[in-house]
C-alpha cells in the first residue's frame, strides 16, 4: 500500500477523537506516545523559515493534521511512524493555502534525510 493511500483512512475525521493516545515509532525503532506539540513546533518552524505569518490558522492546521494522524493510527493497530506523520504533514500543507510553507517543510525534511544517510 502506498503512503498516499495510507494517509486517507476509511474512517471519517469526525469518528476520530483525541480520547486515547496512540504510539509513534521513531526512526531508531523506539516508541513513544504521540505528542501534538511536536507537530505544532515543526509547522511553526516551517512558517517562520518561510517568513509567513499563519494568521491564526496554525491551531486549525495542527488539529487537521492530528486528526489525520489519529485516523491513520486507528487503521494501523494504534501505531504510526515518524515518516508517516511527516507524509501527512506534507500532504495537509500542500492541500492548504500554505504551499510555500510546505516547500520549506519538504526541503528541511529532505536535508535531514541526507544528513541521516551520511552518518
Amino acid at each position: 500500500m502506498s503512503t498516499t493511500q495510507k494517509i486517507r483512512p476509511h474512517k471519517s475525521d469526525e469518528q476520530v477523537t483525541f480520547d486515547a493516545q496512540f504510539i509513534v515509532t521513531k526512526r531508531d525503532g523506539t516508541q513513544q506516545e504521540f505528542d501534538r506539540e511536536k507537530i505544532r513546533i515543526a509547522i511553526l518552524s516551517a512558517f517562520t523559515a518561510a517568513d509567513i505569518d499563519p494568521n491564526g490558522g496554525l491551531d486549525s492546521l495542527v488539529s487537521q493534521i492530528c486528526k489525520k494522524c489519529k485516523a491513520f493510527a486507528v487503521e494501523n493497530d494504534w501505531k504510526i511512524s515518524v515518516d508517516e506523520i511527516q507524509d501527512i504533514v506534507e500532504f495537509q500543507l500542500m492541500k492548504s493555502n500554505y504551499t510555500n510553507v510546505a516547500r520549506v517543510y519538504i526541503g528541511y525534511r529532505h536535508e535531514r534525510d541526507l544528513v541521516r544517510k551520511g552518518r
